[in-house]
């Protein structure tokens, strides 16, 4: 169980630092626009992740319930982004999707160890 806890722990630090980095990177290179698109995503990206993350904890407790609130949480930030004249979509999809990379980043370093 510490494994998993520590495991949880790099994925949420990893994707935190991801979202900063990439994000000032996508401002200096895009602009505002972009970059504010871009954290957008990524804060819902690290919220879901931390929703997910509960939810996985959970397991085998009789929880029954379905991925209702992560899904809401997803179509809200993408209504957000789209009906919110300063923001962008893609870009905010893209950032809500760096918790994958972090995901990836963690996999193949275990795979390389």
């Amino acid at each position: 169980m510490q494994e998993y806890q520590q495991l949880k722990h790099r994925l949420m630090l990893l994707t935190l630092a991801l979202v900063a980095v990439v994000g000032a990177v996508v401002w200096l290179v895009y602009g505002a626009t972009v970059g504010q698109s871009f954290w957008l995503g990524g804060v819902g990206g690290i919220v879901y992740l931390r929703m997910l993350a509960r939810s996985v904890d959970q397991l085998g407790q009789n929880s029954r319930r379905l991925g209702v609130a992560r899904l809401g949480l997803f179509i809200a930030l993408m209504i957000v982004a789209s009906k919110w004249q300063n923001l962008e979509l893609l870009p905010a999809f893209l950032g809500f999707l760096t918790y994958k990379l972090a995901v990836l980043a963690l996999m193949l370093r275990d795979l390389h160890s």
